[in-house]
């Protein structure tokens, strides 16, 4: 596994901006299907509801771009909100050297993806 590079604000928000990036295509696929009143999965419903909806990367954003001093908001953190962090610095990280990533399985395989893969081959 590489080493990423220190954690910053802008390396997180570049991280999220590359998750929802990846993300959209299914995103799209999966509202598209509900619009026509096709249905979708409960696999595919939590994954709208959870890992695509992307509510708790910016809510941690927000709160480390408010915080006085980054390093300490970001030392206190939870480690379940620090696991947060890392997953959009490795998506930014990956972003940066052309390649996508994305931390949760895609509803249609539930296949886990690592820094090196993207989904988007699978939809």
């Amino acid at each position: 596994m590489p080493i990423l590079p220190p954690i910053t604000l802008s390396s997180l928000e570049h991280g999220l901006t590359a998750l929802k990036s990846d993300a959209q295509p299914l995103i799209d696929k999966l509202k598209a299907k509900l619009a026509s009143r096709i249905s979708i999965t409960n696999e595919e419903e939590t994954w709208l509801d959870g890992a695509a909806n992307f509510t708790d990367e910016t809510l941690l954003i927000a709160e480390l771009q408010h915080a006085k001093n980054f390093q300490i908001a970001f030392e206190s953190l939870s480690d379940n909100r620090k696991a947060t962090a890392q997953r959009m610095q490795a998506a930014s990280s990956a972003k940066n050297h052309n390649s996508e990533a994305v931390a949760d399985a895609v509803p249609e395989t539930g296949r886990k993806f690592n820094s090196k893969e993207s989904y988007s081959r699978y939809k």
